[in-house]
């Protein structure tokens, strides 16, 4: 049963991106079987709820990290030193990742904050992309969480009695 509630968080998050036309929405579908994976541990309604706000709240983090690291960038990254993309992007998902050793839920963090950098590190990607990157990663993060609801009710109701 497991499989069809990810898959079902996967397509719905995928399907409700592409409704509200945002560009990315496989990173909506991501971000929603991450969230539902990570949520599956939960063992009761509190602990779920506190674990998908910390999801949600990793999530901000990382787009937040990854923004800071892409200003840095742009700032001291040029064709002649490209080599610090990679100091600047290994320092910031080490911050991103120490997130996530305070609160187990924020490892979104990392991935937000790698997804953000490589977006924004492109040629010709403008900053107009971050609100649909944003709004995908949210979108997903939302399914997980309302799919994991579900997940966890129906185990209780039909599985566990």
């Amino acid at each position: 049963m497991y499989s069809v509630f990810i898959a079902l968080t996967a397509i719905t998050a995928m399907w409700l991106a592409e409704e509200f036309q945002l560009r990315m929405p496989h990173w909506a579908m991501l971000s929603a079987i991450l969230t539902s994976q990570s949520l599956r541990s939960s063992s009761n309604m509190s602990t779920m709820v506190r674990d998908a706000i910390e999801q949600i709240t990793g999530s901000f983090i990382g787009i937040f990290l990854g923004l800071i690291t892409i200003v840095y960038m742009q700032l001291l990254v040029s064709d002649t030193f490209r080599s610090a993309y990679y100091i600047i992007l290994f320092i910031a998902l080490m911050i991103a990742s120490q997130f996530e050793i305070y609160q187990r839920r924020f490892r979104l963090a990392p991935v937000a904050c790698s997804l953000m950098v490589s977006l924004l590190s492109r040629m010709g990607t403008s900053f107009n992309v971050v609100t649909d990157y944003t709004y995908s990663l949210i979108l997903g993060v939302c399914v997980g969480v309302i799919y994991s609801f579900i997940a966890h009710w129906y185990q209780n109701k039909f599985i566990n009695t």
